[in-house]
């Protein structure tokens, strides 16, 4: 069992090893577990190496109780800040609306008015990450390489929560009629989409 692209043996001797009907499962498994983990090895453990040189293996083991994962990477990496006028300015349309339209013009006089938790939030939601792309929202990447954020008009009831498309950095946003409503509903999906989201700053314990 021996994993061609890159060469490796999944198990020992695995390039003597035919991948056959009664072993495929395994070699899947094995292969799975080998993109996942196996190919960062070097990687994650020049990571935590560097990170033991500042806490201490048994004080990083004791913090797992009292850290959640996002709180152990705000701590490494720091808070995301997510700019509101890169981010609106590096943005496009589709759908049948424009810059002029008042849903859109809601849409960034909330986003402007969210706190940076809520903005990160919001862009994890329609992107997939909660940090900003290094060089600015001009260096957003999708599926397809650079992709502007895009806000698309559909045809759905006001009572409809928008959708997000992270691979493609879009959000589904319906002619919501007033700006409470447009922002009750962004809340509620980006809630319904993530953790630790409800309309106001939190506090981490």
């Amino acid at each position: 069992l021996r994993y061609l692209l890159e060469q490796v043996d999944l198990i020992e001797n695995g390039s003597e090893v035919k991948v056959t009907e009664e072993n495929k499962e395994e070699y899947v498994r094995r292969v799975c577990e080998w993109r996942l983990h196996g190919c960062m090895k070097k990687q994650v453990q020049a990571f935590l190496d560097g990170i033991y040189t500042l806490i201490p293996r048994d004080t990083l083991a004791g913090l797992n109780v009292v850290l959640k994962p996002q709180n152990f990477a705000n701590l490494i990496a720091g808070l995301p800040y997510v700019d509101a006028e890169d981010w609106e300015k590096n943005s496009r349309f589709s759908g049948g609306y424009s810059a002029n339209d008042k849903q859109v013009k809601w849409f960034w006089e909330v986003v402007h008015e969210f706190s940076s938790d809520q903005r990160a939030a919001l862009l994890h939601f329609v992107t997939g990450s909660r940090n900003p792309p290094v060089g600015g929202f001009a260096r957003l990447q999708g599926f397809n390489g650079d992709q502007k954020f895009t806000i698309s008009k559909i045809p759905s009831s006001t009572e409809s929560l928008p959708s997000a498309h992270a691979c493609i950095c879009t959000i589904d946003l319906p002619e919501y009629t007033s700006k409470e409503m447009l922002k009750e509903r962004i809340i509620k999906a980006v809630s319904l989409g993530g953790i630790g989201f409800n309309g106001h700053d939190e506090e981490e314990n």
